[in-house]
């Protein structure tokens, strides 16, 4: 039989058990109530491209019809998500023609490959709000995956949704060839500026 010391002690473990499972369930309760799911359109993403042709210099453009989803995490910025699709009809540059080009089947194809998309599927921090984030991009059929720097400069209040939109900044490159777009290479460069850019803006 136990004594009345070991029981008053086993009562005592079993209530400091009892109060840190309790915070341990208030903690990652309160953490999963602060993630934000944040739906994105035009006016509050941009995706936009640079590349350079010899005897033209740097053709830039950017996708018109963008939309998609950031899930965001103001105190777990590792657990960000971000996709994205884009309507390869929608390309835009300084230059009629040259869009009617991209969308041929040379380069972007677009009848065939209506969309063009990515997903994020992890982030890694080297800042407090700077790091690489991973994920596939997808164009004419082919999924491939990539790692691009990001950088969360500030907070874009929406007042139409009484929200905060994290302004989060992707710059990298890629090579076009890899998704089957090689045509003109080398005039102009495989290399492929990539901006996407989250924030929005009534």
């Amino acid at each position: 039989m136990r004594s009345e010391l070991e029981r008053y002690r086993f009562a005592v473990r079993a209530t400091e058990l009892v109060r840190a499972m309790a915070i341990i369930a208030f903690t990652l309760g309160g953490s999963a109530a602060r993630a934000e799911s944040v739906q994105l359109d035009g006016r509050c993403l941009r995706v936009a491209f640079e590349v350079f042709g010899w005897g033209i210099g740097r053709i830039q453009g950017r996708f018109e019809d963008v939309w998609g989803t950031l899930d965001f995490d103001r105190r777990h910025v590792s657990s960000t998500r971000l996709r994205i699709t884009a309507s390869t009809q929608s390309i835009r540059t300084q230059s009629a023609l040259v869009d009617a080009e991209l969308r041929s089947t040379q380069f972007f194809d677009a009848v065939r490959f209506p969309q063009v998309s990515f997903e994020s599927s992890g982030v890694e921090l080297f800042a407090e709000r700077a790091g690489t984030v991973t994920g596939v991009l997808e164009m004419r059929g082919v999924a491939r995956s990539i790692r691009i720097p990001f950088e969360l400069s500030s907070e874009i209040f929406k007042p139409s949704s009484s929200r905060s939109i994290p302004h989060l900044q992707a710059n990298g490159t890629i090579r076009r060839s890899a998704w089957g777009m090689s045509a003109l290479v080398p005039l102009i460069s495989d290399d492929v500026k990539l901006d996407i850019r989250t924030g929005c803006s009534d």
